[in-house]
C-alpha cells in the first residue's frame, strides 16, 4: 500500500525528463491539446500533417503531430491523441525511428549511431526510474554482438504510476537483413515512448453480442486495408504492443500470404486466454470457395481488451 501511495504522490508533482535541454511532461492527466501545442512551438518543433487515419474510439480525435530536430539519432516525432469533447489528452507518443525519414529496406547503421540511440534509451529509463521506481522489464540493449543477428537487441520498460496512467518505453536495435522468398527481415533502429491515460476496462460480458458485431465490422475494415496494400492505414488498427514490433516488410509479407483474390467470410469466433491471463477475442475467416468443414485455410484475427488487433495469422490445416 505504501508503494502505491508513493507513486500517486509522485504523479502530482511537475514531472519532466531533462535530456539535452529537452523536457517531457509525464503528467498528462487533465492536460489539454493547446497546452502541448504551445509547448511544442516554444521549443521549436515543426507541426506536420498526418496523411493516414488512426482507428480510434468515436470520442478520440485524429492526432496532432510534431517533429523536433535531434543530433546523431533520428529526429523526434511526437503525436498527441486527444478527446473530441474537450481536447483533453488521451495519449502521447514520442518516437525516434529511422524509418520515419529513410525508406531503404537494407538500411544498416554504424555502431556509433547505435550507441547514441542506446544512450538515449538509457537516459529515458534512468529518469523514469527515478520518478516512478522500478519497472517491468523485458530484454536488454547490452550485447552489441547481437545487433547483426536475427532479432537484434530489444528492450521494453513499463511503469504504472497509478490506475489512470501507463508509461511504456520500447527500443529495437538491429542491423539484420535477410531475404528468403517472399519474406524479408530488415534493419530496425527505433525508440518509442508512450504516455497513456488509462480508462477502466469495459465489462465485455454484459453485451458480448454487440461487441462481436463491432469487432466483425472492424476486422473486415482491417482486412480491406491489407487487400488494398495500404500499410500505413492498416497500422491504425493495431495495438500499441504490436505496433512496437511490426515492420512494414512484415506487413507486406503478411499480405502476400493471404489470398485476397478470393472472398473471405467469417467462420467462427472464440475467446483465447494467454499464459499471462490476458483474454483476447478471436475471429476466424474462411475463403468462400472452401466448403470443407473445417476449412483447409483460414485467417485468424485477435483483438485485445481495447478492441485493437493484437495478432493476425493465416492458418493452414493439415
Amino acid at each position: 500500500m505504501k508503494k502505491k501511495l508513493y507513486f500517486s504522490y509522485l504523479l502530482i508533482l511537475p514531472l519532466f525528463v531533462m535530456s539535452q535541454g529537452k523536457n517531457f511532461d509525464y503528467n498528462i492527466h487533465n492536460k489539454k491539446l493547446p497546452y502541448y501545442i504551445d509547448y511544442e512551438i516554444k521549443r521549436g518543433s515543426k507541426q506536420v500533417s498526418y496523411t493516414s487515419r488512426y482507428l480510434q474510439s468515436k470520442d478520440v480525435a485524429q492526432p496532432i503531430q510534431f517533429f523536433h530536430e535531434e543530433e546523431v539519432i533520428p529526429d523526434l516525432k511526437t503525436q498527441y491523441f486527444f478527446f473530441k469533447k474537450d481536447s483533453t489528452i488521451k495519449k502521447v507518443l514520442h518516437e525516434w525511428d529511422v524509418r520515419n525519414f529513410e525508406k531503404s529496406k537494407n538500411n544498416k547503421k554504424s555502431l556509433d549511431f547505435q550507441k547514441a540511440l542506446i544512450k538515449k534509451y538509457n537516459e529515458l529509463e534512468i529518469r523514469l526510474t527515478e520518478l516512478f521506481g522500478q519497472s517491468e522489464i523485458e530484454g536488454n540493449l547490452k550485447d552489441f554482438s547481437s545487433i547483426d543477428k536475427k532479432g537484434g537487441l530489444r528492450k521494453s520498460n513499463t511503469w504504472n504510476p497509478n490506475d489512470s496512467t501507463k508509461i511504456r518505453l520500447y527500443g529495437t536495435i538491429s542491423n539484420f537483413y535477410e531475404k528468403k522468398g517472399r519474406v524479408t527481415k530488415t534493419p530496425t533502429h527505433k525508440i518509442r515512448l508512450y504516455i497513456t491515460h488509462v480508462t477502466k476496462k469495459k465489462d465485455n460480458k454484459t453485451d458480448i453480442g454487440k461487441r462481436l458485431k463491432e469487432l466483425t465490422i472492424k476486422s473486415e475494415e482491417y482486412l480491406s486495408t491489407l487487400r488494398n496494400g495500404d500499410i500505413e492505414k492498416s497500422k491504425t488498427f493495431l495495438s500499441e504492443r504490436l505496433i512496437e514490433r511490426v515492420t512494414n516488410q512484415q506487413i507486406e509479407d503478411l499480405i502476400s500470404n493471404i489470398d485476397f483474390s478470393q472472398e473471405l467470410k467469417i467462420y467462427h469466433h472464440g475467446i483465447q486466454m494467454t499464459m499471462t491471463g490476458d483474454t483476447y477475442v478471436s475471429l476466424f475467416y474462411r475463403y468462400k470457395k472452401d466448403t470443407l468443414t473445417p476449412p483447409k485455410e483460414m485467417v485468424k484475427i485477435l483483438f485485445d481488451e481495447t478492441d485493437k488487433v493484437i495478432g493476425i495469422q493465416p492458418v493452414k490445416l493439415q
